[in-house]
């Protein structure tokens, strides 16, 4: 396949099908499989960027999502989810889920519909959403075995969310035997990511001496690093404890927050988080 042809195809490819069949069947009648200079190239991908309608309505539609013009984002996002746009379904499954904060009427079972489309073609918010409707029970069955699956996919592809959620299920017996050890595992690589939340809980085990030796330092630092997150408790937590511990060891446990700085984040989807 020609250059041309593939970068038609890239660029027509938004939604996950082909849209550059213009571009490609003007490129191979006009041009056949030979190596296009760079003028005649640009001319064409632009052509493929200006004619794609997946591209311009995700762009339009997120656009007036960030303005908070939502009329006009979902009239621009639903045929885009209609045709298997991930990110449309993403983000109208956000919409929906919180309702008047968006300028809709919260609507639970179209939350759910487009979460579950998006969260089968991979998109780790929409997987992470799911989970979290199916561990609370909110609006639908609770069911910890679903919970678990989605929070497992979603943390497959380094979801802080996803890691965080499975730390909680292991944590706490939810669908699974408790088992400390794992929870602390995913705790660990969502707080790593900077998850506020998983932060937290990280300074609850440690202050705790849940499954590991209590250790104040540790805990501290995680307290001041969830504070920084807005963590609610955080700072009551940190400031409480700081009375059990010596001088030296709030000083350690300080410039082990200054020092601290995220690893292991990934990107992942298609940038539909809010």
């Amino acid at each position: 396949m020609s250059i041309i042809l593939r970068m038609c195809r890239a660029v027509g490819g938004v939604s996950g099908r082909w849209r550059g069949g213009f571009c490609g069947e003007f490129a191979r009648r006009r041009f056949g499989e030979k190596l296009m200079g760079r003028r005649i190239l640009l001319v064409i991908v632009l052509g493929c960027l200006v004619a794609s309608p997946s591209l311009g309505g995700w762009q339009e539609g997120r656009q007036a999502f960030d303005r908070g013009d939502y009329a006009t984002a979902l009239k621009e996002l639903h045929p885009l989810a209609e045709e298997g746009d991930r990110g449309a379904q993403a983000l109208l499954g956000y919409i929906y889920d919180n309702g008047s904060k968006h300028g809709v009427p919260r609507n639970p079972h179209a939350a759910y519909k487009w979460y579950r489309l998006a969260a089968e073609q991979g998109d780790a918010q929409s997987q992470v959403a799911l989970g979290r409707m199916y561990w609370e029970g909110r609006d639908i069955q609770q069911d910890y075995g679903a919970a678990l699956r989605m929070y497992e996919m979603a943390a497959a592809q380094g979801a802080s969310a996803g890691q965080s959620g499975l730390g909680t299920m292991f944590m706490n017996g939810y669908g699974v035997d408790k088992d400390y050890g794992v929870a602390r595992k995913w705790y660990q690589l969502a707080a790593d990511q900077g998850n506020g939340f998983a932060q937290l809980q990280l300074g609850h085990i440690y202050y705790e001496g849940t499954g590991v030796p209590q250790d104040l330092v540790q805990a501290y630092m995680w307290f001041s690093l969830a504070a920084t997150k807005g963590a609610k408790g955080a700072t009551f937590l940190r400031d409480y404890m700081a009375k059990s511990m010596t001088a030296e060891q709030i000083d350690e446990a300080r410039r082990l927050a200054r020092d601290w700085k995220p690893t292991g984040v990934r990107e992942y989807g298609k940038g539909t988080e809010p």
